[in-house]
């Protein structure tokens, strides 16, 4: 039995258009069918449509899908309604296709101590590049991919390069300290223990650096107007309403880059914030502990971050 998505797709030719724009097109599909199924459907419908890379890879709805996972696992977490993109819109050139230089470029950082079988094991991890939450809030940031990489060759190969290795990531700009890792890749391993495992190692400390995420008591929140609930280092509502949705309420806020990167910390805190009180929440629930310290006590300067008043209460 066949079924149909309801599907806008990103468009946009660095050679001539000025802005993208979004196409709307209904596809059909199975319970066999793939994205890269889906994309081949439209390609044949959409004149000039490009979409191949290396990999076939594209954006769902904000998060990161391989061309081989399955539609209908992907709608269990999105529903049918699709915003297709590239995996980065910045690196664009037509459609869902990317310069994508930047992935061997951060190879660079390890290059010297890995043998062929860890440059294998990296070109393994072009997705969870394109993935990284961290390129949202730094261009040029190095991606998760070379990281996880780093941890495989010090954890699990037991280098004798380890020293090197953990000194050439933590010590790049924009290397591990920029790095709050958000699992936003469709079908894949959510990795943020290991990142968290390098800072360990990059701050000289055997025990985890990572705040305790803790559930704040139960709370009843039926009575209270114009509420929003901020769950980003949580998987369960405590709360017994839902409150105002707003797209940032499930992503993290910057606390795992304190203390080494507390403007990125900031940046990220008030993209959040603002999500929320621009949707209208004024009185915003966190449920874990280590981000209600961190919202609440520098509230001001995310504002200042932000240039702009944040008047909401955080609770």
């Amino acid at each position: 039995m066949r079924e149909k998505l309801n599907v806008d797709l990103f468009r946009f030719d660095a050679s001539c258009d000025y802005l993208p724009y979004y196409l709307s097109c209904v596809v059909e599909f199975d319970k066999s069918s793939k994205v890269e199924h889906l994309l081949e459907q439209i390609s044949k419908r959409v004149e000039g449509f490009s979409y191949k890379n290396k990999t076939v890879l594209c954006r769902i709805n904000g998060r990161v899908a391989l061309g081989n996972e399955m539609v209908s696992q992907i709608i269990r977490q999105s529903g049918y309604e699709w915003r297709v993109e590239p995996v980065s819109t910045y690196r664009c050139t037509k459609d869902l296709t990317i310069n994508d230089d930047d992935f061997q470029k951060s190879f660079e950082l390890i290059a010297e101590f890995a043998d062929e079988d860890d440059r294998v094991y990296f070109d393994s991890l072009y997705a969870h590049h394109y993935a990284s939450s961290g390129f949202e809030f730094e261009k040029s940031y190095i991606g998760d991919a070379v990281l996880l990489c780093a941890h495989r060759m010090i954890f699990e190969k037991k280098s004798i390069h380890s020293d090197k290795i953990i000194k050439s990531i933590a010590g790049s700009e924009f290397g591990l300290f920029s790095c709050e890792y958000e699992h936003r890749l469709y079908g894949g391993a959510d990795e943020a223990k290991k990142i968290e495992e390098l800072k360990d190692l990059a701050r000289g400390k055997k025990g985890s650096k990572a705040p305790a995420h803790r559930q704040r008591r139960e709370l009843d929140a039926t009575n209270i107007e114009a509420f929003g609930i901020y769950s980003g280092y949580l998987n369960d509502n405590i709360y017994t309403k839902e409150g105002i949705k707003f797209e940032r309420s499930g992503s993290k806020c910057g606390v795992e880059l304190l203390p080494e990167n507390r403007e990125l910390a900031l940046k990220k805190a008030a993209i959040v914030l603002l999500d929320a009180m621009d949707s209208g929440v004024q009185r915003l629930f966190v449920e874990d502990a280590a981000a209600y310290e961190f919202l609440s006590r520098n509230k001001r300067s995310i504002a200042r971050a932000s240039n702009r008043d944040i008047d909401m209460q955080i609770i």
